[in-house]
């Protein structure tokens, strides 16, 4: 019988430790130790909170590969939460490139061969008579929700299943700089099937093997999936990650009244590119109706930065018939025009009119990007395709040809898929270009001058975003709330009149900026009329204070 007791006793004590939230590791008190049945389970010496972030750090900095360390953080998050964020908070311009961008695109890849403790839901097309019993399942009312489906994950395209780490990277930011509580956090994945051939004939591959199901099949298990979260969580925050541009506006355009949501991709890029182009027309001492932007990928990032380009040039007192002037499109088949056929809605609206460009040459032949750069001339150059390289330094010095101090902004991750290196840009442009980064890049250094590349990387809007949603308690998101938080965030860039200063504030500023954009979102929300929070604009700051949630014991 004692045998029994005993064995009872250290499975409680064990789950204690084991469990994520309540697990304070070397922390636990004396006192803790001797009420909890605690003694013996862990070693002599109570460590502080700051002890044990110095410690783990030392433990992750000897770690040899970017895919180690963003195991080594995986695994303290699912064994020690509040440890795992004290860490982050402490050490963020360390720690970020791994648990997001650009390792989170290596631990999407490899995400079913490293797949160990779970964490999200997975739902799946063969259970979809289950997904109310599923979603029944979750413990705690979650505050924000980021879904895929996994078919455009960062620039590698289908991922299926796989996708889930970026939903798992993005919420551990929200938590980080937006202050929401990580047990009110959930990432999702639908797993419709995936086309991709190679992880179709992986052994290892933990999704529902099968080829994505027809659009009609699509659209009702969105719908169904959809209605219980307007059941069940009517205030939840939900965030659309990686989705293919049809499925990304027509989402939008079906839900975005009758639930507070949002497409990362489509309108948290839109946000930080206006910011990043904002803060370098600044510097050059232009405004918005000096641009012609040249974007070059025409999917879900792409379109989404002419939406809300188009947006701000309207609010500037642009026509839309004139949008075309400033607003340039170019996908795998060229410069988009109005006769080409396929073309999306969205991507229609943004197609040159044949009268206006004559994209052929003699011989009747699409011309190529560079002859295109040559006629139309722009000053914006940015790239959301993905593909590793593609702009090539005659197609760079095209563009410095007619532009001084051209704006050029290679957006594409992972860091393997960027369409040109931050140094080969400025030397391209002798040293002239303002040059922002999807992913992280060191300074560049060039005799005795030093140009900082600011990371154009969304992690600047969704957190400010989800943190102004909570506080107005916002019944949904309005395009406005996106405009004025790329305006607080271009207002936060450096001091500064040429390229030698970063755009955006550094990311040792970056806890400071994202609640300085979050209280502009949130007055702009009650101006919209969006906000359930009785409280006045005057208390919005204590309001912040009072939801914030920060890791301590």
């Amino acid at each position: 019988m004692m045998k029994k007791i005993k064995s009872n006793l250290i499975r409680s004590n064990r789950a204690l430790l084991a469990h994520a939230f309540s697990n304070k590791g070397t922390a636990f008190s004396e006192e803790e130790r001797d009420s909890l049945k605690l003694k013996g389970l862990l070693p002599y010496h109570i460590e502080s909170l700051d002890e044990q972030c110095h410690r783990f750090l030392m433990n992750f900095e000897a770690l040899p590969t970017s895919l180690l360390k963003y195991s080594y953080l995986k695994t303290l998050q699912d064994t020690h939460e509040i440890l795992f964020y004290a860490l982050i908070k402490r050490y963020f311009n360390e720690l970020l490139p791994y648990i997001y961008t650009p390792t989170i695109s290596e631990a999407c890849e490899k995400f079913s061969l490293l797949f160990n403790k779970p964490r999200g839901l997975f739902l799946d097309w063969p259970h979809r008579d289950q997904l109310k019993d599923i979603l029944d399942q979750v413990e705690n009312t979650p505050e924000v929700i980021i879904v895929t489906d996994g078919e455009r994950i960062l620039g590698m395209g289908d991922l299926g299943v796989n996708g889930l780490p970026i939903c798992i990277g993005k919420l551990a930011i929200y938590t980080a700089l937006g202050g929401f509580d990580p047990a009110t956090t959930l990432p999702i994945v639908l797993d419709l099937g995936t086309n991709n051939t190679h992880l179709l004939d992986d052994p290892h591959y933990l999704g529902w093997k099968h080829k994505r199901i027809a659009e009609s099949d699509y659209s009702a298990f969105w719908i169904e999936f959809l209605n219980i979260i307007k059941q069940k969580w009517p205030n939840v925050l939900l965030h659309f990650e990686d989705l293919r541009i049809e499925h990304a506006i027509a989402l939008l355009e079906k839900n975005s009244r009758s639930l507070c949501c949002f497409n990362d991709d489509f309108q948290g890029t839109a946000a930080i590119v206006s910011a990043c182009l904002l803060a370098a027309l600044k510097r050059l001492g232009q405004s918005l109706t000096d641009i012609k932007v040249f974007i070059v990928g025409a999917g879900t990032a792409g379109c989404g930065i002419a939406d809300q380009l188009a947006r701000l040039l309207q609010k500037a007192g642009v026509l839309e018939s004139d949008l075309h002037q400033y607003l340039y499109l170019i996908d795998t088949e060229g410069l988009l025009m109005q006769d080409m056929p396929h073309l999306s809605t969205i991507q229609k609206r943004f197609a040159q009119p044949v009268s206006a460009i004559y994209p052929q040459d003699n011989a009747g032949q699409p011309m190529t990007t560079e002859a295109v750069i040559d006629q139309v001339k722009p000053n914006v150059l940015i790239g959301v395709t993905g593909a590793a390289n593609l702009f090539s330094e005659s197609m760079i010095k095209c563009v410095a040809k007619h532009h001084e101090k051209p704006i050029i902004f290679p957006l594409s991750n992972p860091t393997s898929s960027i369409e040109a290196t931050p140094e080969d840009l400025l030397k391209w442009t002798n040293y002239q270009a303002f040059v922002s980064t999807g992913s992280p890049f060191d300074d560049v250094k060039y005799r005795e001058h030093t140009f900082p590349i600011s990371q154009c990387n969304n992690i600047y809007i969704f957190p400010a975003l989800g943190l102004a949603v909570k506080m107005i308690q916002a019944s949904h998101i309005t395009t406005n709330m996106f405009d004025c938080a790329a305006y607080a965030l271009a207002e936060l860039s450096p001091e500064g009149c040429d390229n030698q200063t970063g755009l955006l504030p550094s990311l040792d500023a970056i806890f400071d900026a994202i609640r300085s954009i979050a209280l502009v979102i949130a007055k702009t929300g009650i101006d919209d009329g969006v906000a359930q929070y009785p409280g006045s604009k005057a208390s919005l700051n204590q309001r912040m204070e009072d939801i914030f949630w920060e890791p301590r014991y």
